[in-house]
């Protein structure tokens, strides 16, 4: 009887010290996917009494489920209401001294689990910013409640060896009305530890969706079902892995379309293998012209001239294709456009007001194309070089940036192609980077001496914002670097471009494939994360394997994937649902701005004069971004470096206005020196004049109702109506260059 009552009072008293601790307690924050927020799978740890819970494994990851230590809750830099957790239990030590050990220990309660705020909080018994996360009689509150009853054990450190995600077709209980129910994936997640040990963790797991995905996602059994056809991602999170799960709903509900015939190409089996999953019936080939043009811009960044239209007409069909992609990158056109390009990625800029110092950069860049440098040597040579940077280009590399971690930055994203910024104040929420990494990728970085004169040292330090310590060298996610006579660049450049490091292949094929595809099997092309996975990962190992197999350089990969049927397909698809990343069709690219400008002055045959040296120039050669050129600009160039991406033509109100009244198009245009200029002196037939402008602009002949339209058309080819003649012929190519089939690449 005594011990009762004793009992009795301690719960008294517990329950008003926990809220006497409410008073000037901010409320905590739920993470946004309340669906997830109340997952109770059939199969979990609370059910399994043989399985003791500990924080590592049954804890950290229960908070992580329902959103504690997200990036909205108390996984915030600063934390919510005075109480701090790593994002995503990225660190369980301070997790478990905040919750067991901090506030006096106020957080849980072994003698009355009941009473502890890490249970009343979440189900609702004391006042919550989070508002009720899970019932009191649910299955997270139960395992909270063994937990802290056997004095809220740290446990053994168990390792994750590894993480399965199972998928099992469910058979909903609305099958025979819902006709979604039938595409029901039920998921199962195992994980292996490093004592060997497997269990299953659906419980504990955080599956997070795309809020476009347009999944029904069922807590109680964790069933996702797919309402829409096309390609799915759910990422399932445990402890600190993350796994993609890609699901795949065919659009053609009565079964797969087999794809139009195609060659034994390994990229078209790996293309064609998951359009015949989906039960996509794919765009037909793109007829003969449609295809030269496209490959003309994408290998050299120029529309194909007459001469090329016609001999290509008049080449023999055996192997004509191969013939024309070998003649494309061993031009100079080619050098010319992919020095470009390259350009582009590596973010060249005006460099310290000092022309001599981005000049030497863009000769070198040009050079390594010219001679298709194998890209591992390039890599090395733009983060070791030291020197003149008047004189030797690639040391100008270091010269973008003003300190170590903007270099940081631009070197993972550039290289291994990862936002990696996120990790400066705290570990990536989406992806395996911490702040160790980041500031230990500074700290690699910070010993260059970035004047006219660069040079690299090992004296340079950076602070790590988590320990506010001087930072460890680092290679992100691999180890820290030694001490051994080796300078800590050497050590990581060697890392970065062995040839048993995957990484660097997979990003720079993933971006030749983007540039000639219209998009990346990763997208965007600098994301590559685990919970961005590829659209086709075995794809981009094959793209990667034959990319490093070939010497790492840009024509054999480029020309395989010219060659392919994936990429000669039409643009024209049947079906406006179907997703870009599945390639059934071509992707329609608008011209970058300078091609775009290019081609203009190429189809009206006027150059483009260069006013520093008086001489003709393509736009493409103006590779300084941050150089002055009003009409690129007008026409969207961006002058950021490497922050742009690949950049296109401006769609607002300034270029159109431009377009239309300015001197990007009518400059050259009324020039008087267009192609047609001297057809309308001499009254030259109006269908030869229609005719060749088709072939010049669109590089295709006219329909039959297209000739006959604008013969009617035209003024009279007579001295008396020249001056009309020119003026409507005039007005009919600007037309033409305002289409979209003139603008984009097809």
């Amino acid at each position: 009887m005594l011990h009762s009552r004793m009992l009795w009072l301690f719960r008294i008293v517990a329950r008003a010290v926990a809220l006497a601790m409410l008073v000037g307690y901010a409320h905590a924050y739920s993470d946004d996917l309340p669906s997830v927020a109340s997952h109770t799978a059939v199969s979990n740890t609370s059910a399994n009494p043989s399985h003791e819970p500990v924080f590592d494994t049954d804890i950290l990851p229960l908070l992580t489920k329902h959103g504690c230590n997200s990036g909205a809750c108390h996984g915030a830099a600063v934390g919510r209401g005075n109480f701090a957790l790593s994002l995503f239990g990225s660190d369980p030590d301070r997790d478990y001294r905040s919750i067991v050990h901090e506030y006096q220990g106020r957080r849980i309660m072994v003698a009355d689990p009941e009473s502890s705020l890490l249970l009343t909080k979440p189900t609702g018994g004391v006042a919550h910013g989070g508002n009720e996360l899970f019932d009191t009689d649910s299955n997270s509150a139960q395992l909270l409640r063994r937990w802290i009853a056997r004095g809220a054990p740290r446990g053994d450190a168990a390792r994750l060896q590894s993480m399965t995600v199972q998928q099992d077709a469910f058979s909903h209980p609305a099958s025979n009305t819902d006709p979604t129910a039938n595409h029901s994936i039920r998921m199962t997640v195992t994980a292996t530890f490093a004592d060997g040990t497997s269990r299953d963790v659906t419980e504990q797991t955080l599956f997070t969706l795309d809020p476009s995905s347009e999944i029904q996602w069922s807590p109680t059994d964790a069933v996702a079902t797919l309402t829409r056809p096309g390609r799915h991602v759910v990422i399932a999170r445990y402890m600190d892995r993350v796994v993609p799960v890609v699901l795949l709903r065919p659009f053609n509900e009565a079964g797969a379309v087999a794809p139009t015939p195609s060659t034994s190409h390994w990229i078209d089996v790996a293309i064609d293998q998951q359009i015949e999953q989906l039960g996509i019936k794919p765009a037909p080939a793109a007829n003969s012209l449609e295809w030269f043009r496209r490959v003309s811009l994408d290998l050299t960044g120029r529309l194909p001239t007459l001469e090329q239209l016609s001999e290509f007409q008049n080449d023999p069909e055996e192997n004509q294709r191969e013939r024309w992609v070998s003649r494309f990158v061993s031009s100079e056109a080619f050098v010319d456009y992919w020095t470009y390009r390259i350009a582009r990625m590596l973010g060249l800029r005006a460099i310290a007001s000092e022309p001599e110092a981005t000049n030497a950069f863009a000769r070198w860049i040009r050079d390594a194309v010219a001679t298709d440098r194998p890209f591992p040597e390039m890599v090395r040579d733009l983060l070791r070089s030291e020197g003149d940077s008047h004189q030797i280009g690639p040391t100008n590399f270091a010269r973008l940036v003003n300190d170590p971690r903007s270099h940081a930055e631009l070197v993972a994203n550039v290289f291994m192609g990862t936002r990696m910024q996120c990790a400066n104040c705290h570990n990536h929420p989406f992806d395996r980077w911490t702040q160790d990494d980041y500031h230990g990728l500074a700290a690699v970085l910070a010993g260059v001496e970035r004047g006219r004169i660069v040079r690299h040292t090992n004296r340079g330090q950076v602070t790590n914002l988590r320990t506010r310590e001087p930072a460890l060298p680092r290679i992100p996610g691999v180890r820290y670097i030694e001490s051994n006579g080796v300078t800590r660049i050497e050590q990581f450049s060697d890392w970065l471009t062995d040839a048993e490091n995957p990484l660097l292949a997979r990003v720079m094929a993933n971006r030749l494939w983007r540039a000639m595809m219209g998009r990346g099997l990763v997208e965007p092309s600098d994301d590559f994360r685990e919970t961005n996975p590829p659209s086709h990962p075995e794809l981009l190992d094959r793209l990667a394997h034959e990319y490093r197999d070939s010497g790492y350089r840009l024509r054999p990969l480029l020309t395989q994937i010219a060659l392919s049927n994936a990429y000669a397909r039409s643009s024209q698809s049947e079906d406006p649902r179907i997703d870009s990343s599945f390639f059934s069709a071509a992707i329609r690219k608008p011209m970058p701005p300078e091609v775009l400008l290019d081609a203009v002055h190429d189809v009206l045959g006027v150059e483009i004069q260069d006013a520093k040296s008086g001489k003709p120039i393509r736009a493409v050669q103006w590779i300084d971004p941050s150089e002055p050129n009003p009409t690129l600009d007008i026409l969207g160039r961006c002058s950021r470096g490497f922050s742009c991406g690949d950049p296109v033509p401006s769609q607002g109100l300034s270029m159109h206005l431009h377009w239309m009244n300015g001197d990007v198009v009518n400059g050259p245009l009324l020039s008087g020196k267009t192609f047609f200029d001297p057809w309308i002196m001499s009254d030259a037939p109006a269908r030869r004049i229609v005719e060749t402008a088709y072939l010049r602009i669109l590089s295709r002949e006219p329909t039959r109702d297209e000739l006959t339209r604008w013969e009617n058309a035209m003024p009279a080819a007579t001295p008396k109506f020249r001056n009309a003649r020119q003026a409507w012929v005039q007005d009919w190519i600007w037309g033409m260059l305002s289409t979209s089939e003139f603008q984009s690449n097809h």
